[in-house]
């Protein structure tokens, strides 16, 4: 049996803006969100936010160095790597788990975490169940291209796919 929503929205960031702006206007759809990623879109993900709590400390670093132009005389004592990646990660981590919460307490909003499938012009596979909408969103961001670069593949190299994972 066919399940029938409003819409089907692929993908957790601009997807859900949508979505949100469509609540926030009075509208009541029944929403399927498939999201077969961290929640949360590539922009909290694996993009704009991580590399703003990683950039920031360098900021900082840059600033301190300065500073000795203003008359200051500060030293940095060390620059802990480790904890400015894994606090990047748990801030991400956090906000992620606490979106998907929000969706799956939503009473409008079912959220799918595996692939989804089309299966027809307005059906999609989800797990092994059918679902349907007339409206479908497909926001589901960005991929890096690896480009051909001799020697690449002997190296370790990092996308935004994995630099937020496994820098560490």
């Amino acid at each position: 049996m066919v399940e029938h929503y409003d819409i089907i929205a692929f993908g957790t960031g601009s997807a859900m803006n949508i979505v949100s702006q469509l609540y926030s206007m009075g509208h009541r759809p029944r929403v399927a969100v498939i999201e077969n990623n961290m929640v949360g879109g590539i922009c909290l993900t694996r993009g704009c936010i991580p590399s703003k709590l990683i950039l920031y400390p360098a900021v900082m670093v840059r600033r301190i160095l300065e500073s000795r132009k203003l008359g200051l005389d500060v030293q940095i004592k060390s620059i802990d790597f480790t904890g400015i990646m894994e606090r990047a990660y748990q801030t991400i981590y956090r906000e992620s788990k606490e979106i998907e919460q929000s969706l799956k307490e939503h009473p409008l909003i079912d959220l799918y975490q595996v692939d989804g499938t089309f299966v027809g012009d307005y059906t999609v596979d989800v797990g092994g169940r059918e679902i349907e909408a007339e409206t479908i969103l497909l926001c589901t961001g960005s991929k890096p291209r690896i480009i051909n670069v001799p020697g690449l593949e002997e190296v370790k190299y990092y996308t935004n796919e994995n630099f937020f994972r496994e820098i560490r």
